[in-house]
């Protein structure tokens, strides 16, 4: 999601070969751009914070690991045209899944499983981070990496102060690196206890982490501390493809690969909404709130997507007007017991 609300990049993910970027609007869903590969799949995305440039990760995949490519380009949004040549730094064997913008737009973060040897599988596999400086796109300043059988799998999140870069690590042995960006050094490394973290976002205020594991699990972490927070967000089946926080903080939306798209309540963690109608069973999506919190966008590993309406107050108007008229006092003891008696449909 553009960062404006205004679009959604989405890429196709046939990995034998190459692959198509679509441009979406997100007020109604239709393509207004696409952005053709002509050897490489698009793996990562990422918007620049004014919203004008896209970073794109691409990989080429041979049958042998080691000579596995990887690259990064940038593109204008609104001429669909490359701004740059493939960033320098990322060697064969790297596949760069994800990138993702300092908020600041200087650095540029890219990263994903490294392969030592023809037949690694990811759980043998390495994880590498690339930053770039985005006023100089031909320098790579820094890169690290992270434990063998720890690779890089979900999203890059930098907090809102620039200030931490936390990388989701693993397949069955998860955990969460968080990067010093001044220090240039891992400060610490939390381990994750529902496999690997393959889906991450951070609150809009820096304070929190959310994360989806393999295994379905979503909680939510102190981004200072590295403690959990409270219980875990359940409902969602093994695994989790996405989970992001609404502007607010206060509600998780999350997405696996069977199908389900579930909203909780942070505080308290329990479900309020979900499994949304739309996509069927055995069908992967990705689920994301828009800017203003108003509305989640799902998209499906079919093509499909869905605009849900998302505010409490818009479902309230909605009941009224199919409703008619406010509960009766009696329907209200039946339905509401602990709560006391008031007309939500005007008077």
């Amino acid at each position: 999601m553009s960062p404006d609300g205004r679009l959604l990049a989405v890429i196709s993910w046939p990995r034998d070969r190459a692959g198509t970027i679509r441009l979406i609007d997100t007020s109604d869903l239709h393509v207004v751009k696409r952005i053709p590969y002509a050897k490489s799949t698009p793996e990562g995305l990422a918007f620049s914070p004014d919203s004008s440039t896209l970073a794109v990760g691409s990989v080429i995949y041979p049958d042998d690991r080691t000579k596995i490519q990887s690259f990064v380009r940038l593109w204008d949004v609104d001429s669909g045209k490359p701004m740059t040549s493939d960033l320098p730094g990322i060697p064969p064997g790297v596949e760069l899944w994800v990138v993702a913008y300092a908020p600041d737009g200087s650095t540029l973060a890219g990263a994903g499983p490294a392969y030592a040897t023809k037949d690694a599988s990811l759980d043998q596999a390495s994880g590498r981070v690339y930053l770039w400086t985005t006023a100089e796109p031909g320098q790579l300043p820094d890169s690290f990496e992270t434990p063998v059988g720890r690779p890089v799998a979900g999203p890059l999140n930098f907090t809102p102060d620039g200030s931490l870069l936390t990388v989701p690590m693993g397949f069955d042995d998860g955990a969460i690196l968080s990067w010093d960006t001044e220090a240039r050094t891992i400060v610490k490394t939390t381990p994750s206890v529902d496999g690997g973290v393959y889906a991450a976002d951070i609150s809009n205020d820096g304070r929190t982490l959310v994360t989806g594991a393999t295994d379905g699990i979503v909680r939510t972490w102190d981004v200072a501390s590295g403690a959990a927070i409270g219980t875990p967000l359940t409902g969602l089946k093994p695994f989790a493809m996405s989970v992001d926080m609404s502007p607010d903080g206060s509600t998780v939306v999350g997405a696996d690969d069977l199908g389900h798209v579930l909203l909780w309540d942070v505080k308290t963690g329990t479900v309020i909404a979900g499994p949304l109608p739309g996509p069927s069973s055995q069908e992967a999506v990705a689920a994301s709130f828009t800017s203003q919190g108003r509305n989640v966008i799902v998209v499906s590993a079919t093509g499909s997507a869905w605009r849900w309406d998302v505010d409490p107050s818009d479902w309230e108007t909605r009941a009224c007007q199919l409703a008619g008229r406010s509960l009766t006092p009696q329907e209200w003891q039946e339905f509401l017991p602990d709560r006391p008696y008031h007309a939500t449909c005007g008077s």
